[in-house]
């Protein structure tokens, strides 16, 4: 496969390996779109993927990740967010520490993950400021036990762990093979198509060879064949194939 971008990926170096002889071609542009901008850039396929983005993270998603600040020198963390505002992601704040967090999708080959973006300022000291991004549960709540925050109830983390559970299915779009949308993300302001997956440690998910496998299957395979016209086979056609034989039936057959 060879890839045609701007900027290089995790994957990038096994595409290399591969190339030769390969037909697959991904040129992989980076497209933003912002949220605010939706009526201006008036494109049906950035409509549709606000519309997956509403229907697979909704208002009660972020009500659920509630949490609260453990450490008793630092005190309780309050909640600052507008309640129900998926537009303003909410964030924990006092004197020493900030831990901030948001919902998103990542689409890579015709599939959609729910993710979570933590972006905090409490991991270490010589790393003030960081962001990262978790796909299952059992790694989301391993960060919050080594930053000291636990859930407000058990409601909240049984609905946490449903949110990633939801991975587990394959969310998929047809329009995202009729419009050969192979990478993407999209949270509550904007949509990046092509963009950078070890950005958001998408490598979690597929280390760089299998994440080279999906790609090379996706755009080699399926987007090879963007209409998916499954050839219709008469039912004359159907019984030949079978060995029936029409002029005579398997009971009626000649004396030989």
């Amino acid at each position: 496969m060879k890839i045609i971008s701007p900027f290089n990926d995790y994957y990038d170096n096994i595409a290399k390996q591969y190339r030769e002889g390969s037909e697959v071609v991904y040129k992989r542009t980076p497209l933003e779109f912002n949220k605010n901008k939706l009526k201006e850039i008036n494109q049906p396929l950035i409509t549709e993927l606000y519309k997956l983005y509403n229907s697979l993270i909704t208002y009660n998603d972020y009500d659920y990740f509630n949490l609260k600040r453990s450490i008793p020198q630092f005190g309780k963390l309050n909640l600052s967010r507008t309640p129900k505002c998926v537009s303003n992601p909410p964030y924990y704040i006092n004197a020493k520490s900030t831990f901030e967090y948001e919902l998103m999708l990542v689409i890579f080959c015709g599939k959609i993950y729910r993710c979570v973006e933590i972006r905090s300022n409490f991991i270490t000291d010589a790393e003030p400021y960081s962001r990262h991004y978790f796909y299952n549960f059992d790694e989301f709540d391993k960060c919050l036990s080594d930053r000291d925050i636990s859930y407000a109830n058990s409601i909240s983390k049984n609905s946490i762990q449903r949110y990633f559970d939801l991975n587990s299915i394959n969310h998929e779009t047809d329009f995202l093979i009729k419009n050969k949308v192979t990478i993407g993300s999209i949270n509550s302001s904007h949509i990046n198509i092509n963009c950078k997956l070890s950005t958001y440690e998408f490598y979690k998910v597929f280390d760089p060879f299998l994440t080279y496998q999906e790609l090379d299957m996706w755009l080699g395979g399926t987007l090879s064949y963007p209409q998916n016209v499954m050839i219709e086979v008469s039912n004359e056609n159907k019984i030949e194939k079978a060995g029936f034989d029409k002029r005579y039936s398997f009971r009626h057959r000649p004396n030989l």
